[in-house]
């Protein structure tokens, strides 16, 4: 019989109850820290990492608190440790910079990423086998409480409330049923792009990697994936990118927005357009916000063109720019950029075999 976890004993538990929009307390957050950008907020954590580990303990948490708030309102010690707890979701004691970005934004990727370490250990055939056991009726797919039922089976550590709120995070369509793919592609993003290459679930990562290399798209050794992705929504639910812009500059938004297109697909992101009517951004993009937790503005012209090269000047050049932006974000860009590659290949494939039967 296993140990049932306690708010006290598991991390998942306790942040779950932070992270909540009932239970989360924004004035634990000190003003300073609101009005940071994307930029400023990684320039932050960076100027107290001082041996690049890509981690802070407490006692640095506390000096970039001092740094952020400096001149502006006081943090005392007891305020900054109170925070740091509530961000160190899995009690590691240190807090790694998508953490600190995840709690400065206030996005769930702190969250979803402690769950899936939680399942990633999972040998995905022995689950898919152990689904379709506890699948009763045989319909292929599980309700609420047979997802639950499977939650128990393979994982201690999360609680019934925790495996509720996956279920309904998993349930994109609202069908109140997960099958056993939509779950095992949760677990792991790249499991879609590994079954595509023809490869099974009980490949090893090497290999996955070896032919994920050979791919075109984004390539993966090209980038860092983030482990915790910072804009990471519900599975097909896209992040709104929101473009502040000049009425004049609308057939270059055009022109980027296709180039990024050939990158990202619908269930990634979505364009939004805000037109701004100053002189100053008439001919140009003012403002870039992702649209996840607060919002993150990566791009605001007025407050960073002093000190920040204009990413806008040119059409290509502002669409890497935003690409390299998304991949930083964006859960396993290089992945889904692949496996989209693939698909249009298939499709290409039996388009042509159809036409010559």
């Amino acid at each position: 019989m296993p140990t049932i976890p306690t708010i006290d004993s598991d991390p998942i538990i306790r942040n779950e109850l932070v992270l909540s929009k009932e239970h989360s307390d924004l004035n634990l957050m000190p003003n300073s820290v609101k009005t940071l950008d994307f930029w400023s907020a990684i320039q932050h954590f960076q100027q107290v990492d001082y041996f690049n580990v890509g981690s802070i303990d407490k006692t640095i948490f506390f000096k970039a608190m001092s740094f952020i708030t400096s001149g502006k309102e006081s943090v005392t010690r007891e305020q900054s440790d109170t925070i740091f707890e509530s961000i160190d979701m899995d009690a590691s004691g240190t807090v790694d910079k998508e953490e600190f970005l995840g709690w400065v934004f206030q996005t769930n990727n702190v969250w979803i990423g402690s769950v899936r370490a939680s399942l990633s250990h999972l040998k995905l055939a022995e689950v898919r086998q152990l689904f379709f056991q506890i699948d009763a009726d045989g319909n292929g797919v599980l309700d609420k409480h047979e997802f639950w039922t499977l939650i128990q089976k393979i994982s201690t550590k999360i609680t019934r409330q925790t495996s509720d709120t996956l279920f309904k995070f998993i349930d994109v369509d609202e069908s109140r049923e997960v099958d056993v793919d939509e779950f095992l592609n949760w677990v792991h993003p790249e499991r879609e792009l590994r079954l595509l290459q023809g490869l099974k679930d009980h490949t090893w990562q090497t290999s996955y990697e070896q032919v994920q290399r050979q791919q075109r798209g984004i390539q993966s050794s090209q980038v860092h994936v983030p482990a915790k992705p910072l804009c990471e929504l519900r599975p097909k639910e896209p992040i709104r990118i929101e473009f502040m812009i000049g009425k004049d500059w609308e057939q270059r938004f055009n022109q980027i927005k296709q180039i990024l297109r050939q990158q990202f697909d619908t269930t990634q992101i979505k364009f939004d357009v805000v037109y701004d009517t100053s002189p100053f951004n008439q001919n140009t993009c003012g403002k870039l916000t992702l649209r996840a937790g607060r919002g993150i503005v990566v791009w605001d012209r007025l407050t960073m063109l002093g000190y920040r090269e204009d990413p806008f000047r040119f059409v290509d050049q502002a669409a890497t720019w935003v690409k390299d932006v998304l991949i930083q974000v964006l859960p396993n860009a290089a992945a889904r950029s692949s496996a989209r590659q693939l698909r249009r290949k298939s499709s290409a494939a039996l388009l042509r075999r159809s036409t010559v039967s």
